[in-house]
């Protein structure tokens, strides 16, 4: 069986500097037959393997879908929802008094024994009704 090698003399040989793969048989010396020096045993590189490359597809795949299903279908609503039951509007508005009601300040009687909440820097309209310490 044939052995594949490359020579590693760059500057002194011409294969090497080409990087040129050499074929030697069997039976004969592992040598650059141009320059005599000792070659190194080339292996070509291996390419993925096919079990791997259809696990990646598959999985580029399923991403495709797991997207495509999200941007089209995530969103809808279910279909079997029924519609909600319309509300009866009432027939005569409300009665609006003629006159508006007077402004009335609420009171906290005195004697309550209650303390009151103590104010705080934004509570000028609580101050304003006495709501507050």
């Amino acid at each position: 069986m044939a052995k594949n090698g490359i020579c590693v003399n760059i500057g002194n040989c011409d294969n090497a500097n080409q990087k040129k793969v050499l074929e030697i048989g069997t039976g004969q010396d592992f040598v650059c037959p141009q320059c005599g020096k000792s070659l190194i045993i080339y292996s070509p590189p291996k390419g993925k393997s096919a079990a791997m490359m259809a696990v990646i597809g598959l999985v580029a795949l399923l991403i495709v879908l797991v997207i495509g299903w999200r941007m089209f279908a995530g969103d809808k609503e279910p279909a079997s929802l029924p519609a909600p039951p319309p509300t009866a509007a009432p027939a005569t508005p409300p009665a609006v008094p003629a006159t508006p009601p007077a402004a009335s300040t609420p009171t906290v009687p005195a004697s309550s024994g209650q303390r009151l909440p103590p104010c705080g820097a934004n509570d000028d309209e609580r101050r304003r009704l006495k709501l507050c310490d």
